[in-house]
This record gives C-alpha cells, sequence and structure tokens, in this order.
C-alpha cells in the first residue's frame, strides 16, 4: 500500500517507531493491562514496541508523517488477525517475559483473543483495521495524527474498503467520529478494568475523475 504525503516506514526506522510509541502510550489503558495493572516504565514499553515492530513489520503496513517519524500508523490488511503466534515467537517474540515483563506474553495473547473476537462480532472482518495511531508527545497539537487518518481513509474511499479500529478513551471517540467512524461496541479489556470502543467506518463512494 502507498498513502500519498506520507513517508512509508522502512526496516531502519522501526527502533524510531518504537521510540514514539513507547512514548505515546505510556498510559494507554490496554498497555497496561498488558503489562499487570501496573504503568511500565519507557524502558519497558520501548523494548515491547521493539518487538512488535520486528515481529509485525512484515505483516503490517506502517507509515509516518514524515523521515522524521513525528509518529506512526499500522495498518492490518482485511481478513487477516495480526502475526500468526509462532511467526511471532520465532521473530523475537519469546524474548518479552525475559527483557520486557514476565506474565507478558500470555497477557498479550488474551488481549489478542479478546480484541479478535470483538472485530468479529462487529463483522469487521473484511475492513482494514487501524492497529495503532501514535504521536510523540512533543509533536501532538501539529495535525500529524489527522494527517495520516486523512491520507489512510482517502485511500479506503479510493479503493472502496471500509476500516475498522479500538480505543480505550471516550474522548478519542469523537475524534474518530468526526472522520466519520460509529461506535460499534462497547466492551472491555479482558480484566474488565477499562471500557474498550470498537469504531467502525464505512467508506465513502469517491467519482473517478
Amino acid at each position: 500500500m502507498e498513502l500519498q504525503g506520507l513517508y512509508c516506514i522502512q526496516k531502519k526506522d522501526l527502533a524510531k517507531c518504537a521510540e514514539v510509541s513507547a512514548r505515546a502510550f505510556l498510559t494507554d489503558p490496554a498497555l497496561i493491562y498488558q503489562f499487570g495493572g501496573k504503568i511500565p516504565s519507557y524502558r519497558r514499553l520501548k523494548r515491547y514496541f521493539d518487538i512488535i515492530f520486528q515481529t509485525g513489520f512484515p505483516y503490517y503496513d506502517f507509515f509516518a508523517p514524515s523521515e522524521q517519524i513525528e509518529g506512526v500508523i499500522g495498518l492490518l490488511p482485511p481478513n487477516t488477525d495480526s502475526v500468526p503466534p509462532m511467526e511471532f515467537l520465532l521473530r523475537g517474540g519469546w524474548r518479552m517475559p525475559f527483557t520486557v515483563c514476565r506474565g507478558l506474553l500470555g497477557r498479550l495473547d488474551q488481549y489478542e483473543i479478546h480484541s479478535l473476537k470483538i472485530r468479529k462480532d462487529a463483522n469487521a472482518m473484511e475492513a482494514w483495521y487501524v492497529m495503532m495511531l501514535a504521536v510523540d508527545p512533543e509533536e501532538q497539537g501539529k495535525g500529524h495524527g489527522a494527517k495520516m487518518l486523512r491520507a489512510f481513509l482517502a485511500e479506503m474511499d479510493t479503493e472502496g474498503s471500509n476500516c475498522y479500529l479500538e480505543t480505550h478513551k471516550l474522548v478519542n471517540t469523537d475524534i474518530y467520529h468526526h472522520f466519520g467512524f460509529e461506535i460499534v461496541s462497547i466492551d472491555t479489556v479482558p480484566d474488565g478494568t477499562d471500557t474498550q470502543y470498537a469504531m467502525l467506518r464505512q467508506h465513502v463512494s469517491v467519482r473517478a475523475e
């Protein structure tokens, strides 16, 4: 996939993507659940995202506003459900309990299964999945998140595809609603501690020039 106006992440950029994501998601409820109910340190979260990007790079499409990597959007094609478990382990996922956090692999697996069920129940498997949308805190408020999302949605409208995402913050649902997303399910993370909003956007027909 190519998204007009965005920089396509290369393998050499993965470490920077992990740094940006770790800063952006320090207090994210989904990650707090995966880390056993505790807010992870930046160092641990950076190691976590190092593994996530290294294992996910062949399967996800990653883009940034520019080569400076002010933020990152991660996209999963329709009818796929993340990195196959064995591939995840072989590509470095096995390191998580040793370098990041004990018990993390099990909770990550539980979260993935839980999210996949929500996605299936919402009839969103045939939609593109916005796996992540992160902007470095130092770059927030400059329109980088909107730039990435608009470029992606323009492509979805051009090819006639729907898209799906999840958020754990009610305030974010208003932002995504502005871009055409509608809440299709309200659930919680697996331990019931935080709300999980599933949102789906139907593509807008684009007239060919």
